[in-house]
């Protein structure tokens, strides 16, 4: 019986991503894949999407036509998932996942009305809930409805048909919400650590961001230095497969963690292990609790000085980051003090070296890049909702 993790993303967006429209939907789903990819040894997906989703469309490099985007990758995570009952289901929740977005209160933009059947209906209202009767009903409030209940049906043949497994099944951000209304599992080890310490970086972040206008997007690390060191969405393959090779020794000192937990002979022993992943994450909210009135004292007077020169605009360039550049080395290694997991600092670090999100996005993405001020305020609407809901916080775009 093999084992993994099956990841739930909708790999039409990553499609998107690579070549196509770059909506904030879109950029969310590529972050939980990129996370994926860089921190787990094994993900399996539907054998269509992979088929259909990654590889080079003919009529943009009609050169590598029928090429996987990641094939190159001797070491590449991606596996397809055995033909049964369990892949059907992971194939519809990837393509519903996107149905829902393009039937969103405003079509084809990220909402929270999208998740209307998990938030304000009843189990007698869902029940209630039919199919379109005609095209003039597509992305509709009824179209909405039905995906949204063939989504949330998906998901439980999904998890039903787990149990004869050894995987894990990994939601994305954007189903998240409707996976968390029947099962409440969701991070592996390397996520956990991963969620722990960008949660820690984002909440400074946000500090500098709160400031700007218009409202700035949030990267996480791995996305912001995978973007960082490509010119062009044509690097992503590439940049993405050397980024996953540079973390091989922190997936093998977790899988090693894992080896450990399945070998324990007691409880005792494999309490003793989880402890191990439990403690350095309530060391790291600790000490970003401790530190953060020093941190906010710097980061009023990056802003004072900024004023004073006459543009206010200079607290979210070169001081504000050198402000968080000096909390994030203070803060992350005492966190990591574990040796063995500490493979993930110099990502934070690295990810601070850019000047702007905003930036970074249009250089890559030029004028595919389509992300709205309505929909950074609706995602985080999301992320609220869940936090309220499920004490789950997002660390995606």
């Amino acid at each position: 019986m093999f084992d993994g993790t099956i990841s739930l993303v909708s790999l039409p967006s990553v499609d998107f991503i690579m070549d196509g429209r770059v909506s904030l939907a879109h950029l969310m789903e590529f972050s939980h894949f990129v996370d994926l990819y860089v921190l787990e040894d094994k993900v399996y997906i539907n054998d269509v999407d992979f088929d259909v989703f990654l590889s080079y469309p003919g009529w943009a490099r009609p050169e590598l036509v029928g090429h996987r985007f990641f094939e190159d990758d001797k070491d590449s995570p991606l596996h397809i998932l055995p033909d049964g009952r369990l892949s059907e289901a992971v194939g519809d929740i990837s393509d519903l996942t996107l149905r829902i977005y393009d039937a969103a209160p405003i079509n084809h933009s990220f909402s929270l009305g999208s998740y209307e059947y998990w938030l304000s209906l009843g189990p007698a209202e869902r029940r209630e809930i039919n199919p379109p009767e005609g095209p003039d009903e597509y992305h509709t409030r009824v179209d909405l409805l039905y995906r949204s209940r063939r989504l949330a049906e998906s998901i439980d043949v999904a998890i039903e048909n787990l149990a004869s497994t050894r995987l894990t099944l990994m939601p994305s951000t954007r189903n998240l919400l409707p996976f968390l209304d029947c099962f409440h599992q969701i991070d592996t080890p390397a996520q956990s650590l991963y969620r722990a310490a960008t949660l820690a970086q984002r909440d400074l972040l946000e500090q500098v961001m709160s400031l700007t206008r218009p409202r700035a997007i949030y990267m996480p690390p791995l996305l912001t230095t995978l973007l960082s060191r490509c010119e062009s969405r044509r690097d992503i393959p590439k940049r993405l497969i050397e980024l996953r090779a540079e973390y091989a020794g922190f997936r093998a000192e977790i899988r090693s963690w894992l080896i450990e937990l399945d070998s324990a002979e007691t409880l005792a022993d494999k309490l003793k292990l989880q402890r191990e992943l439990q403690a350095a994450t309530e060391r790291l909210v600790e000490n970003v609790s401790q530190r953060r009135v020093g941190f906010y004292k710097q980061m009023a007077g990056a802003f004072v000085d900024a004023v004073e020169d006459g543009d206010p605009m200079k607290m979210v360039t070169k001081p504000a980051f050198a402000v968080l550049r000096e909390a994030t080395t203070t803060i992350v290694p005492e966190f990591f003090s574990v040796r063995r997991f500490t493979g993930l600092v110099d990502l934070l670090s690295e990810s601070l070296k850019i000047q702007s999100y905003g930036d970074l996005l249009h250089s890559v993405f030029g004028r595919d890049l389509d992300i709205s001020q309505r929909e950074i305020t609706e995602a985080l609407r999301y992320r609220k909702a869940l936090v309220e809901k499920y004490n789950i916080p997002l660390v995606v775009p």
